[in-house]
């Protein structure tokens, strides 16, 4: 079964794989940045790649790995009616330079795949249990890890959760043109916002989010972005820019922002 998934689209996208980079710049076993301690490294070594401005930006974006390995789960379950058991215990974290900014990612080196019920009660009921074990033993605590390690709260990173699956789900749709498979996703997403907020650490479930949105100036004129539930921090870095649906923009910058990104598909 394992041979049989093709992670071509989440390779490209979230650098998650069998085969893991060509050409790491460094890596550790993923069970070990579980130790704050090993955490500020990798940190550290992503912050240096980055240019970044303090920890905010690879806290999130190692942190972020975890939404990433979300969506890898939501998509397997989606696309081959799978359970991927994804454990630290069984992957590498791995660094690669690219260009001017680095890249960071998972080689697994083992997997377990379970096939889900056919029945829907029965896969609901399995997916709820998997999940939550799976948030309880790594999402959570690898979370937790990289915020504490970096001098930040888990919560920068739990919050960008909501939008991004909408987005994410909304790419797929439009940009990918893979409708029936966004349907399956958003019925097994289903059953991970209904999931305990108690069960992350939180208050709300990161996964429920409504969604806001802003004008796209890249697809006039009825284009549109899914305004961000939390910032990605990626302008904490030398030279770096708010990303246009950040919820953190003013409206001046944006109108400044919309401004040049007309002037620049006119020219």
């Amino acid at each position: 079964m394992t041979s049989k998934l093709d992670f071509t689209m989440i390779d490209s996208f979230y650098h998650i794989s069998p085969q893991g980079f060509a050409d790491p710049l460094a890596g550790w076993p993923a069970k070990d940045l579980l130790d704050p301690a090993v955490a500020k490294v990798v940190l550290d070594r992503t912050g240096e790649l980055w240019k970044a401005c303090g920890y905010e930006l690879p806290v999130s974006y190692v942190g972020m790995t975890m939404f990433n390995f979300s969506v890898t789960s939501l998509f397997f379950g989606a696309k081959d009616n799978v359970w991927v058991n994804f454990k630290l215990e069984d992957m590498t974290f791995q660094l690669e330079q690219h260009d001017d900014h680095a890249h960071v990612g998972f080689r697994l080196d083992h997997m377990e795949v379970v096939p889900l019920p056919e029945d829907r009660n029965d896969r609901a009921a399995f997916l709820r249990a998997a999940w939550s074990e799976w948030i309880r033993d790594m999402i959570k605590p690898f979370i937790e890890s990289i915020a504490q390690a970096g001098g930040l709260k888990g919560e920068m990173i739990w919050s960008q959760f909501g939008a991004q699956l909408l987005s994410t789900m909304e790419y797929v749709q439009n940009q990918l043109a893979m409708s029936e498979l966004v349907e399956h996703i958003k019925e097994d997403a289903a059953v991970i916002q209904a999931l305990e907020p108690e069960l992350f650490g939180r208050r709300r479930n990161p996964f429920v989010h409504k969604p806001r949105f802003v004008d796209n100036p890249w697809s006039p004129p009825d284009g549109t972005f899914i305004l961000r539930s939390a910032c990605c921090m990626f302008d904490h870095r030398e030279d770096g820019e708010k990303c246009y649906n950040c919820p953190r923009m003013l409206p001046e910058e944006r109108d400044e922002r919309r401004k040049l990104a007309l002037a620049e598909s006119k020219s």
